[in-house]
C-alpha cells in the first residue's frame, strides 16, 4: 500500500495550553478499494508554529482494520412456467412452476410471490439457498370460470435482502382461458 493516500484531514488548533490535548474525530470512506490490505496504519502529525524542539513526540499512529464490504446477493427467476390454454374451471393437472436460482457467491434468502391478474395466488419464502443452486416452487391452480375467452396475466417476483441485480427478479406470462362447451 506504499504511496497510496487513502484519506487525509487537516485542521488548525489555536491557544493549546501546555499539557492540554485536542481530539479530532472524523468518518472516512474508501473511494478506491483496489488492493487494500486487511489493516491500514493512520499517522497523525502535529506541526507547531515557531518550531518544536521535540518533533518526534508530535507523531501518533493507529492501526485500523478494513472490513470487506458485504458480498452482493443475486437471485433470479430463471424459469417461469404457466399453462398456455385451459378450460373454464379446469383443475386437473394445472401447475405453475417458478425456478429460483442463486447466482451469488454466498447463500441467499428471500421470498417469491406470484399474481394472476394482479391478485396474489402464491407466496413462498426460501432460506439459505446455496451458491449455484436452484429451487423449484410448484403449485396447483384452478382456472377461473368464464363465459368468454379470457387472458390471465401472470407475474412472478422475487425479493432477497441485498439483491444487486433487480433486473432478473421478475417474469411474466399469459394463460388463455376458454369457456367450456
Amino acid at each position: 500500500m506504499t504511496g497510496k493516500a487513502v484519506g487525509s484531514l487537516f485542521d488548525v488548533f489555536t491557544d493549546l495550553a501546555a499539557g492540554m490535548t485536542q481530539s479530532y474525530t472524523f468518518n472516512w470512506l474508501v473511494t478506491d478499494p483496489t488492493d487494500l490490505p486487511e489493516t491500514l496504519i493512520w499517522t497523525a502529525t502535529a506541526h507547531v508554529d515557531g518550531g518544536d524542539p521535540e518533533m518526534r513526540e508530535n507523531n501518533a499512529t493507529a492501526e485500523v482494520a478494513i472490513n470487506a464490504a458485504p458480498t452482493p446477493v443475486d437471485v433470479s427467476i430463471s424459469q417461469f412456467e404457466v399453462p398456455r390454454n385451459v378450460k373454464s374451471g379446469e383443475t386437473e393437472d394445472i401447475k405453475v412452476s417458478v425456478l429460483v436460482s442463486n447466482n451469488s457467491t454466498e447463500p441467499a434468502s428471500g421470498s417469491v410471490s406470484v399474481t394472476a391478474n394482479g391478485e396474489s395466488v402464491f407466496t413462498q419464502d426460501f432460506n439459505n439457498l446455496q451458491v449455484g443452486e436452484s429451487l423449484e416452487l410448484v403449485f396447483e391452480w384452478t382456472a377461473p370460470i368464464v363465459t368468454r375467452r379470457t387472458n390471465v396475466n401472470w407475474l412472478a417476483t422475487i425479493e432477497a435482502l441485498g439483491d444487486s441485480d433487480p433486473a432478473n427478479n421478475s417474469a411474466s406470462d399469459l394463460t388463455r382461458v376458454v369457456p367450456r362447451r
